[in-house]
Order: structure tokens, then sequence, then C-alpha cells
């Protein structure tokens, strides 16, 4: 076999199979919602499969024709059915009650069927009854919105309505519904039955009912619900008997007293006082060239003590006057911070005054404008008068010639 032939005789892989789906009716549609509430009150989209069988019961069909029904509805052995595989359930349901025969490819070609018939078994449940779960999580978010107060004001629950963005019409029923007292506040049960209904316009695409249905009407009527008040942090000993915080002290020593410890200051001990033994061994000073005689220093120990000591007086006083213009500096650049703050005030003072400046020039200029507008006025309403006095001048005098010459031409 030459290679690359091997692909040709490889076996094709089958085609996936097809989703169970149908498409309803308006009519299928509001009577599948309804059958669907009843086995799965909590909307979680998963009905395990000992409730399908207890429904499926209702049907009074034969037992193999639901073992058919589950077969088709569970291609891959499920224990449960979800929302869509249900709704395929319920037409086969409604095919196998009118006598048709009920095979996979009803489903797949939508093949109609009249609405299923099922047994009663007690009071019909509310199409719009509220899970407890739901109701707590409503709870929970009047809650957070109030923040402990006993309503939810106006703003905030037109602010909650719009959010969902559904029809305004829509939106007022529900607020209507809702609102029984006609209050424009809403407490936590009237709150949670807001949000149920919007939910369902929002999510299952249900509008509103005209009126509410007993088990919301149940809701309002229901006790308050109040959030439990946070008890305060309670203060420990420890804080009950802390120390107040103390301002930290600054001390700043004047040049006197920066002084005061040189002004006593010896750098060396007294002749008469005898030098500390050092433990170190002296060392011999090298011996000078016959060519450079020994320095002065060596040979005067006195000399040596007293050059010493005017060293240290004169290394005090450079100290001295550093600290000096350390001081006159700071003392400067308080001094100049003054100074800069009293150049702002008159340069401040200086703007004032050209503001005033210019306030009086421009009512001025306003106050001339205004005589100027009065002035056009009386102008123009003295040409209106000038012009209809000569209108009415050329008018008459027309008219009077007129009659003059008029018997002239006629004769």
């Amino acid at each position: 076999m030459p290679p690359g032939n091997y692909q040709q005789f490889q076996p094709e892989e089958p085609a996936p199979p097809k989703p169970l789906r149908v498409k309803l009716t308006p009519k299928e549609r509001g009577l599948y919602n309804l059958l669907l509430s009843q086995v799965d009150p909590q909307d979680k989209q998963h009905i395990e499969g000992p409730t399908i069988v207890e429904f499926l019961k209702r049907s009074s069909l034969p037992v193999d024709v639901l073992k058919e029904i589950w077969n088709i509805c569970t291609p891959n052995n499920e224990t449960f059915l979800d929302k869509d595989r249900f709704y395929c359930a319920l037409r086969l349901v409604g095919l196998a009650q009118s006598g048709k025969p009920v095979n996979a490819e009803a489903v797949y070609n939508d093949e109609q069927a009249p609405l299923p018939k099922f047994q009663s078994t007690g009071p019909k449940p509310d199409f719009w009854s509220m899970p407890e779960a739901d109701k707590t999580k409503y709870h929970q978010m009047f809650d957070q919105l109030s923040a402990g107060a006993p309503e939810l004001q106006t703003q905030q629950a037109m602010q909650v309505m719009m959010q969902t963005k559904a029809d305004q019409g829509m939106l007022s029923r529900i607020w209507d519904l809702c609102d029984v007292n006609q209050t424009g506040t809403f407490n936590t049960n009237q709150f949670a039955v807001m949000m149920h209904l919007l939910y369902m316009l929002t999510e299952k695409k249900e509008p509103p009912p005209n009126e509410l249905p007993p088990s919301l009407k149940t809701v309002i009527n229901e006790p308050i619900h109040h959030p439990e008040p946070l008890e305060p942090p309670q203060p420990s000993a420890f804080q009950e008997f802390q120390p107040l915080p103390q301002k930290a002290q600054t001390f700043e020593p004047t040049e006197k007293e920066l002084f005061a410890e040189f002004d006593t200051f010896e750098p060396f001990p007294s002749q008469k006082a005898s030098p500390p033994k050092s433990s170190v061994p002296k060392i011999p000073p090298p011996k000078s060239s016959p060519k450079e005689p020994a320095s002065s220093e060596l040979k005067s120990p006195s000399l040596s003590y007293r050059s010493s000591q005017d060293s240290a007086r004169a290394f005090s006083q450079d100290f001295k006057t550093k600290i000096s213009i350390s001081v006159s500096k700071q003392n400067n650049f308080s001094g100049n911070q003054v100074k800069a703050d009293e150049d702002c005030t008159e340069e401040l003072k200086k703007v004032e005054e050209e503001l005033q400046k210019v306030m009086r020039e421009w009512q001025a200029l306003r106050q001339k404008l205004s005589l100027q507008r009065e002035r056009n006025q009386m102008l123009s309403s003295r040409l209106q008068d000038i012009s209809s006095k000569t209108i009415k001048d050329t008018c008459e005098a027309t008219v009077s010639f007129f009659k003059q010459n008029l018997p002239k031409n006629n004769s």
C-alpha cells in the first residue's frame, strides 16, 4: 500500500447528535412553563429522575410508552432532565395521548401535537409563587440599599427599576402592584415582591399580572423583616486608661548658651596636674641629619604646649564663628520670610485697588451705555413721530391736490 493512502481508509468520525429541542407555540409556552414550575419550583434547570417519573405517571399513559419517552429524552443515559428535554417529553406525551407514534424523529422534525393532559393531584400551584431562597436574597438586598432604614425611598426604588431597562408601562404596573398603600415608599416585603416581578419580567419574559396573585399578597402581608442592628464595639480597659498624647517640646538654645561650654573649655590640663601614665611605650624621635637641625618644638617642650593650647583656642573661636554665622542665617531667613509676607500683602492690596478701579470704570461705562440706550430710544421715537407726521401731511396734500384739480379735468 503506497504511503499516504492510509488516510483514505480511515473510518469517518460519527456526527454529533442533534440537540433535543422543539419550537413552542404560544399556547405550549404558557402551559409548559406552568408545568415546569410544578416540577422545578426553585428554577434550578435540573429535574431529577424520580420527580420526572412521578410527574409522567399523571399522564395515564402505559408504562412502556413512558419508558420510551424517557429513553428518547435521555440519549446519553442521563439521570435528570433540563428545561429543553423536559419540553420534549411534554411534546411526546401529547403525541402519545393523541394516538400518534412516539419516536425521536418526531422531536427532530418538530412534529406538532396537542397539549398534554395530566391529572390534578391537589390544589393548583401558583405560577407567581416566590421561593424562600429568593425572598431571603431580596431581604438582604433591601438591607444594603436602605442602610438600616425601615423603608426604601422613592428615588432609590426608581433607580433599581430603571436598571432593568424594561418597558416603562410594565415598570409602572409593577410599581402600582407593589405600592399597595400609595405612599411612594417600599418596605422589605414590598421590595421583595417588586424584585420578584422584575425577575419574572426580565428573565421569564412574563408581563406582570393585572392584580397581585394570592401568593404574593401573602408575602406583602407577612410580618416586616427588620435587620439586626450592629452593636458598637466596647472600649477595652486599656483604651479607657490610656493617657492622652503629649505635644513634643522643642528647645532652641540661644547663642550665649551655645558658647557657655566653650568659655570654660581647657583643651589641656595645667602644669601642676600630673599627666596620666600611658601604657604605650614611647618611641624616640628620629635623629636629625647634620644638614637639618632639629626643630625648636623638640628642644622646647613648653613652646609645644603653648602652641597646642593656642591651636585649641583657635579651633574654639572658629567653631564659635560658624555657630554665629548659622544663627545669623536663621535670623535672616525668618526676617526674609516676614519681609516676603509683607511684600505679598502689599501686592494683594495693589491688586485689590486695581480691581476696584476696574469695577468703577466698568460701572461708569455701564451708565454711559444706559444713557446712550435711552438717547437712542428717544431719537427712535422722535423719528417715528416725524415720519408719521410727514406721511400724514403728504397724504393730506395729495388729497387736497386731487380735490382742486379733479373738477377741471372733468370739464
